[in-house]
């Protein structure tokens, strides 16, 4: 009985460590996305200014 309940919680463990890390890698690309956004900005701006400068 003991030995069965700690291997529940043992898997219960690995699948917590699973999930765990599943949310880590989903909010680190989260959090790299918001130093993209910025730059992904200034490139338009700057992408629009050479298309005025080129038709003017």
């Amino acid at each position: 009985m003991a030995e069965d309940n700690m291997n529940d919680r043992k898997r219960a463990a690995v699948e917590a460590e699973a999930i765990v890390e599943e949310e880590v890698q989903r909010f680190m690309r989260w959090w790299e996305s918001l130093d993209a956004e910025p730059m992904l900005r200034e490139l338009r701006i700057q992408a629009e200014d050479i298309r005025q400068q080129e038709i003017a």
